[in-house]
C-alpha cells in the first residue's frame, strides 16, 4: 500500500511539472534558456528548506480550523520543540517519534454526543492550509514572467507534496483518518476517545485516574472494528501494567496481535518494546530471543529498547540470566528520557522500576 501511495504522488507531481511546461508553452530546453543555472539552483534549494514553513502551516491549519470548531490547544509540536498550553511554556524534547515532523494536539468540544462531535475541519485544515498555499505559487507561476514564474513554481512544490502526502486514504495520514472515522459510529467514538485520552494525560492524569467508561469498546471487543482502537488498546494495556496485573496486559497484546500486525502500526516501536518485555517476564525464552534479533535488524526499533531500561532489564534478567547486569541498568540514573514522559507514563515506569528492583532484591 505504501508503494501505491508513494506512485501516486510521484506520478500527480510530474503531472504538476507538465503542467507547468505545457501552461507556459515551455520545453525543458527553453527552461534552462529561459532561467539561469545558478538562480535554478538557488531556487530548488529555498524550496526543499521551506518544507519545514510547510509543515508549521499544516499544523497551523488544524489549530485554525479546530478552534473555528470548538476544539481547544492542548499542546503545538514542531519538531523536536513543543508548546504546551498546561504550563504555557516552550520544551525541547530530547527525542521524538520518528518521521512526526509536527503535531497540533487539541481536545474536542465537551458538549453534545460523540456522534454530534465535529471532526472534519480540524482534520482537514492542514490539507486546507497546504492546497490553498500551493496554489496560490502554483497560478502564479502562470501569469509572471518565466525566470520568476519558475520560482513560483518551484514554491509551490512541497505544500503540494505535503498536500499529497497527507490527503491519500491510506496509512495514518489525515486523509486516511477521515476515511475511517467515515466507517462507523465505533470509529468515530474511538477517536474522540483518543483525543480526550490524549488531552488528559497532558493534563497530567494517570492510568488510573481514566474513568472505565474510556474502556468500554476494549471490554466488549468492539475496538477490532477499527484500526483506531489500537490507542485504546494500548491504554487498556498499560493500567493493567500500572496495576501490575501482568497477566491482564499480556492478554491485551495477545488480542492485539490477533487483530493486526505490530511491524504495520504507527505504535511499532513501543509495541515491539512491551511484547520483549511480556515474553521475558512470563519466561517465553525463545519467542523473546526470536524478538530481540528483529529488534536488533531496525535501527528504530532498537533505538526505542535502548531508551526502555525495564524492558532491557527484564530480558537481561529473565531471559539472557545476567543479575549483575540487570541490577546494573535499573540502577542508572537517565537524565534526557523522563523529560519526554508524562505523569502516567512516569509514575508507571517508576512502579514498574520498583517491581524489577523487588524482585531482584534491590
Amino acid at each position: 500500500m505504501r508503494g501505491i501511495h508513494r506512485l501516486f504522488v510521484l506520478i500527480a507531481m510530474l503531472a504538476l511539472g507538465v503542467g507547468y511546461l505545457y501552461g507556459n508553452g515551455l520545453t525543458f530546453q527553453t527552461l534552462a534558456d529561459n532561467v539561469p543555472f545558478v538562480q535554478m539552483v538557488i531556487v530548488i534549494l529555498i524550496a526543499v528548506y521551506t518544507g519545514y514553513v510547510h509543515i508549521f502551516l499544516h499544523e497551523f491549519g488544524h489549530y485554525v480550523f479546530g478552534k473555528m470548531t470548538g476544539y481547544e490547544l492542548v499542546y503545538f509540536q514542531m519538531p523536536n520543540f513543543r508548546y504546551e498550553v498546561k504550563t504555557k511554556q516552550f520544551k525541547k524534547l530530547s527525542t521524538r517519534v520518528p518521521g512526526l515532523m509536527g503535531q497540533c494536539l487539541m481536545k474536542p468540544p465537551i458538549k453534545g454526543n460523540y456522534n454530534e462531535k465535529p471532526y472534519f475541519l480540524y482534520l482537514a485544515g492542514g490539507l486546507i492550509v497546504n492546497f490553498l498555499t500551493a496554489m496560490l505559487f502554483y497560478l502564479g507561476s502562470f501569469i509572471l514572467p518565466v525566470p520568476i514564474s519558475f520560482t513560483l513554481f518551484a514554491l509551490s512544490l512541497p505544500p503540494f507534496l505535503l498536500f499529497l502526502m497527507n490527503i491519500v486514504p491510506l496509512g495514518f495520514t489525515d486523509g486516511s483518518v477521515i476515511r475511517e472515522i467515515r466507517k462507523s459510529e465505533v470509529s468515530k467514538k474511538l477517536y474522540f476517545k483518543q483525543l480526550e485520552l490524549s488531552a488528559l494525560f497532558e493534563e497530567g492524569k494517570t492510568f488510573s485516574e481514566i474513568p472505565e467508561e474510556y474502556f468500554s469498546e476494549v471490554k466488549d471487543g468492539t475496538y477490532g472494528q477499527s484500526r483506531l482502537g489500537e490507542y485504546v488498546l494500548l491504554i487498556a494495556y498499560q493500567r493493567a501494567l500500572s496495576e501490575l496485573n501482568f497477566e491482564r496486559a499480556d492478554q491485551l497484546l495477545g488480542a492485539y496481535q490477533e487483530k493486526w500486525h505490530y511491524l504495520s502500526s504507527p505504535y511499532r516501536q513501543m509495541l515491539t518494546s512491551e511484547l520483549l518485555f511480556c515474553h521475558a517476564i512470563f519466561g517465553r525464552k525463545e519467542a523473546a530471543e526470536t524478538l530481540m534479533e528483529q529488534i536488533k535488524a531496525y535501527p528504530v526499533l532498537l533505538g526505542y529498547y535502548n531508551r526502555s531500561r525495564r524492558t532491557q532489564v527484564a530480558y537481561k534478567f529473565f531471559v539472557e540470566m545476567k543479575v549483575k547486569e540487570a541490577k546494573a541498568i535499573l540502577v542508572q540514573k537517565s537524565d534526557t528520557i523522563d523529560q519526554n514522559l508524562n505523569e502516567a507514563e512516569l509514575a508507571l515506569q517508576k512502579t514498574l522500576h520498583d517491581w524489577l528492583g523487588s524482585f531482584m532484591g534491590l
